[in-house]
């Protein structure tokens, strides 16, 4: 019959006596078996470098010729190592951080985690536990558990969202910024040059008109924060035939998404800033006879008065 061994787990410490003098140079000697587990080729640069008045357990460079920082120790993860990383980080302008223990503790990988998610994308953080193992009688043979890793993928979506929000904050900016310079009265309803997709000015009562920034521009109606559409509809359903003749658009909401809006205006895509101006003019123009009809409606004759005669 064939034999069957059972794999035990071996103390670390009975394999290596002494963290500094045992540990650390057989780790340095196996940076393409710890390179395999992070993913990164290693090239050893020095152990025990000194960083100020510390030393930092090893320093290797990876392909892309960065820095590596890996900080080693055969007990558990502990505050002391912790800082040690940061010490270390700052003084040898590492990128890529490894932190290798026979076990860590939940607030430690928390930290890691925590550094992997808020920190630029060209920093990466890891946690590795070691074990070792044994089949039988054979040889003690070392594993690397990787612990907490930077996830890529996630990274980089979030810095996509990042740049594309920053994008578009930027373009409303821009387009406000544009808008009061063609038309600086619309201050006054609220207006402002600010890097929203929306503004919100007064009507009557509950009643809102809105603006819109997104591919395109627009102009709506809905209640305040805390009055529901359906008060918004009873309170505009007598005046439907006037305000619908006056904007010629249908008392009722767009798409599924839109169920919160009445009276949907969609005016010129944004895409092409040549085209601004025509778009600003467009919504300046909408806003004004969307509030007139809707003072008109509902009989505001003290909201408006003051109106530029160019909103008729």
């Amino acid at each position: 019959m064939m034999q069957i061994s059972r794999l035990t787990q071996v103390e670390p410490r009975t394999v290596w006596r002494h963290e500094a003098l045992n540990f650390t140079p057989w780790l340095a000697s196996q940076l393409d078996h710890l390179g395999g587990a992070i993913g990164e080729e290693l090239e050893l640069l020095g152990s025990e470098t000194a960083v100020g008045p510390f030393s930092a357990d090893i320093v290797a460079r990876n392909k892309r010729g960065e820095t590596v920082l890996i900080e080693n120790q055969l007990e558990k993860s502990d505050h002391t190592h912790l800082g040690q990383l940061m010490t270390y980080l700052a003084g040898l302008e590492a990128r890529t951080i490894v932190w290798v223990s026979t076990r860590f503790q939940a607030e430690h990988v928390s930290a890691l985690r925590w550094l992997n998610d808020h920190t630029p994308p060209d920093f990466r953080f890891f946690a590795v536990e070691l074990r070792v193992i044994r089949i039988g009688d054979s040889p003690v043979a070392p594993i690397f558990d990787v612990v907490v890793q930077p996830n890529d993928f996630e990274r980089e979506i979030k810095v996509a969202k990042a740049e594309a929000m920053a994008r578009t904050d930027s373009r409303n900016r821009d387009f406000w910024t544009l808008y009061l310079e063609r038309h600086p009265d619309d201050a006054a309803l609220g207006i402002k040059a600010n890097n929203s997709n929306n503004h919100w000015l007064p009507v009557q009562g509950n009643i809102l008109v809105g603006t819109w920034l997104a591919k395109g521009c627009g102009v709506y109606v809905r209640g305040k924060a805390s009055i529901p559409i359906e008060a918004v509809v009873a309170e505009l359903a007598p005046h439907r035939e006037r305000l619908e003749a006056a904007l010629g658009v249908p008392l009722q909401s767009g798409k599924e998404s839109e169920k919160t809006w009445l009276l949907i205006q969609q005016g010129i895509m944004l895409t092409d800033r040549g085209r601004w101006p025509d778009a600003i003019d467009w919504m300046h123009g909408r806003i004004h006879l969307t509030l007139r009809a809707l003072r008109d409606a509902l009989s505001a004759d003290t909201f408006g008065a003051d109106l530029p005669d160019s909103a008729a």
